[in-house]
């Protein structure tokens, strides 16, 4: 996943492990960015398994910490 981050230049979308986050400086910024990630997954013929998903948060924790999002 980190190899299509980077390909595709996807801005405020981050891999980690199994994992990717992405998030924007408002909800507009975080739709975009996301539409851009999913565009990507699809054009590299990958699927995503969903049933962990989490949707729109103020705030991450991230490898244990709290990180803001904006």
């Amino acid at each position: 996943m980190i190899a299509i981050t980077e390909k595709c230049d996807l801005a405020g979308t981050y891999a980690y492990l199994h994992n990717v986050s992405v998030v924007g400086t408002d909800q507009a910024d975080h739709h975009r960015r996301l539409e851009a990630f999913r565009r990507a997954v699809k054009a590299e013929n990958l699927k995503l398994m969903m049933p962990n998903a989490k949707r729109t948060k103020p705030k991450l924790t991230c490898l244990g910490t709290g990180c803001r999002t904006t």
